[in-house]
């Protein structure tokens, strides 16, 4: 196995700074003329594997930094080719947000295409790459420093294609240097069999050589945004298709780029210095330029695309602007933007003890839909400035350092423009607690299986890989009820519920088994009148909840890999439904059902009111007055907070309603579905 000798060290503020060494190894950083002095201001340094630290530049000062590389994490694997073979010399490549320009190569896959990578500091996407084939897709990786490897094969794939061109001015005279992204701002996610995602399309970087030309290879066939920048010269952008085998010619002819001159002043009319401006058409990264306004509040942006443009400055304390103007290719026009403060909420975060607490999380979140209008982190004094857009009150969410799932403590109601906030967060809410176990199946332990842990009341998870004898260990997490969900590509995925861990406690949830899991086919049988409705089909595990969702071709439906049990299956919307059936799913067989398709009487509402939970979903559980199950689905919340709202078509007689919310909190209602009745609304209160 390849690996770098040691972790190399960047420095960035707005603008990254080149690095270089002394006779002692130590890294000093040039600016763009090549000095060794830097601008100043704050800077974050950091290695190529984001261990990384800030410190503050000041004039005539030489600051030191000292980054420990010895407390991050690793990640071991293979790289393998299309056909599953391994692939030697392979280039391993870290990008902490998913763009292989803004990563970092760090190993070459040796022998068996086996890789390490040493000294991991946060969570980052680690990709591969090869002269003859397309780069591999890129997976995210994340562990808590010191935590055990994760061992991530990356699959190399089939070479596309290749684009080949020219970049050219007006008059055809080649233009050097001119830097070409393809698949710019194109970042897509793709869902891997066995149900986790990775980064399918990423941006890719060439710069034209003296005589314009410039060649991209390696790329997966089809549809490419290419987009050419360089100075002076305003943006080309072009769609290039990439066939099997085969080089696409494109010819890039630069304009003079259009100009912007201006000034950026506070609300009390003061100039406003080192205020980001950026000028961009359709708010695209790739086609916008920008700038920092000087002590005096001017600043100049050059090539810029023409036509519309806008521009906008933010700066957290004094506010943002926003100009829409008509740009003219090659002429030089001006625009003042004075900024108005944005509504906020600032305060300060501090322990039980009043202790201030630096670099927590917060996230303001709407009252309603739990969208985040604004996200920050607190400072080395614990104080906050959160910017909170149109909203007048917003929930806010606050999140240790370094904790990815449970906020320790979500504050209701916050009145946007309170600038005296205090929040003390509970000590027994720090991330003290760990989950472990082994994965195994019928052969021994599983290296490399994908153990989702996800906060039991909201949407946030973390994800650990099993080692080389089948174990797995979280991360630190805050003591609250989680569920598991175990991953495998040839398994049925696995899930354990409500598992609930205490402060400083690590919670062994023992031997998990994978299997290859059951299949499952549907065949729906309907009247003519129903030819066009199209109803959802699922499956509810009877023992915890766990739901399989049913793709339903042509009135027939299939899922598979479904682990082992009893499971109801549910059909239906709010107009048409079917009697749900019991089924039982083995390992290694296909359960069949049929199901006969009928028009709902009546569509029922339910109308849940839950003002005291967190959670995002509650289970709705619906019985005849049999006690047969008719009816098992999930609710999510609605736009008010303490709504959830359920919708079915059920049909006539006597009914029971389970409503069951976090910490098993439960409200049940009997009701009465009338004949001759479209539309009933049931109204419950969970406690």
């Amino acid at each position: 196995m390849n690996r770098w000798p040691t972790p190399r060290s960047w420095c960035r503020s707005r603008r990254r700074v080149a690095r270089c060494r002394d006779r002692r190894g130590s890294p000093w950083f040039l600016d763009r003329r090549g000095s060794t002095g830097s601008n100043p201001g704050n800077y974050t340094v950091s290695t190529d594997r984001f261990v990384e630290t800030t410190c503050v530049v000041e004039s005539g000062e030489t600051v030191q930094v000292t980054l420990d590389t010895t407390s991050g994490y690793g990640i071991t694997g293979r790289v393998l080719g299309p056909d599953g073979v391994a692939v030697e010399g392979a280039t391993i490549t870290l990008s902490r947000f998913g763009q292989w320009q803004e990563g970092f190569d760090v190993a070459r896959s040796g022998e068996g295409g086996s890789y390490v990578v040493d000294g991991v500091g946060i969570g980052t996407h680690v990709g591969a790459s090869k002269s003859g084939f397309a780069a591999s897709r890129m997976r995210f990786v994340f562990a808590g420093r010191g935590e055990p490897r994760n061992d991530i094969d990356l699959e190399l794939r089939p070479s596309g294609g290749a684009i080949a061109g020219r970049v050219l001015d007006a008059i055809g005279a080649p233009l050097a240097d001119a830097r070409i992204v393809v698949d710019a701002d194109g970042i897509a996610y793709e869902t891997r069999d066995d149900g986790t995602s990775h980064l399918n399309v990423f941006e890719r970087f060439a710069w034209s050589a003296a005589d314009g030309t410039f060649f991209v290879d390696g790329l997966i066939a089809g549809s490419h945004k290419v987009v050419v920048r360089l100075p002076g010269f305003e943006p080309f952008v072009a769609t290039s298709e990439t066939r099997p085998g085969e080089t696409t010619k494109l010819e890039a002819s630069l304009r003079h780029g259009a100009i912007l001159v201006g000034s950026v002043r506070k609300p009390d009319g003061t100039p406003a210095a080192a205020v980001a401006v950026t000028a961009g058409r359709d708010a695209t990264f790739s086609e916008s330029s920008t700038a920092l306004s000087a002590d005096d509040g001017s600043f100049r942006l050059d090539s810029l695309p023409a036509g519309p443009v806008v521009v906008f400055a933010n700066d957290p304390t004094h506010g943002a602007a926003r100009v829409e103007f008509e740009a003219i290719s090659g002429v030089e026009q001006r625009v003042d933007l004075e900024l108005e403060l944005v509504p906020r909420i600032a305060g300060r975060v501090e322990d039980e003890f009043g202790q201030a607490l630096a670099g927590a999380r917060l996230d303001a979140r709407r009252v309603g839909d739990r969208g985040v209008v604004g996200s920050t982190s607190t400072a080395s004094d614990g104080t906050f400035r959160i910017p909170c857009g149109s909203e007048t009150a917003v929930d806010l969410d606050v999140s240790w350092a370094g904790s990815f799932l449970q906020p320790a403590l979500r504050v209701r109601d916050v009145r946007v423009g309170d600038d005296a906030v205090v929040i003390r967060v509970p000590s027994r809410s720090r991330p003290s607690a760990r989950i472990v176990g082994r994965i195994v199946d019928a052969q021994g332990p599983v290296v490399g299986a994908e153990v989702l842990i996800l906060a039991a009341d909201g949407p946030q998870g973390t994800l650990v890989i099993s080692d080389a004898d089948g174990s797995f260990r979280s991360p630190r997490l805050t003591p609250a009820s989680y569920h598991l969900q175990v991953r495998g590509t040839a398994y049925a995925v696995s899930t354990i519920s409500k598992i609930v861990v205490d402060v400083d406690a690590t919670l062994d949830v023992g031997t998990i088994r994978l299997g290859p899991g059951g299949s499952l086919r549907v065949r729906l049988q309907r009247p003519a009148e129903l030819r066009d409705a199209r109803p959802s089909v699922w499956l509810e595990r009877a023992d915890d909840g766990h739901s399989v969702f049913v793709d339903l071709n042509d009135d027939v439906g299939t899922a598979s890999k479904i682990a082992p049990g009893r499971y109801l299956v549910s059909v239906g919307d709010e107009d048409v439904r079917a009697r749900s059936a019991m089924v039982e799913i083995h390992d290694d067989q296909e359960t069949e059902v049929d199901l006969v398709l009928e028009r709902a009487a009546t569509t029922v509402h339910f109308v849940v009111r839950a003002p005291t939970i967190d959670a995002e979903t509650i289970r709705v559980k619906i019985d005849d007055g049999e006690g047969r199950r008719v009816h098992s689905g999930s609710s999510w919340r609605s736009g008010r907070t303490d709504l959830f709202e359920h919708r079915i078509g059920l049909m006539p007689g006597a009914h029971r309603v389970s409503i069951v919310g976090p910490q098993a909190m439960t409200a049940v209602r009997e009701f009465e579905v009338a004949a001759g009745v479209d539309e009933l609304t049931v109204d419950l209160t969970l406690p």
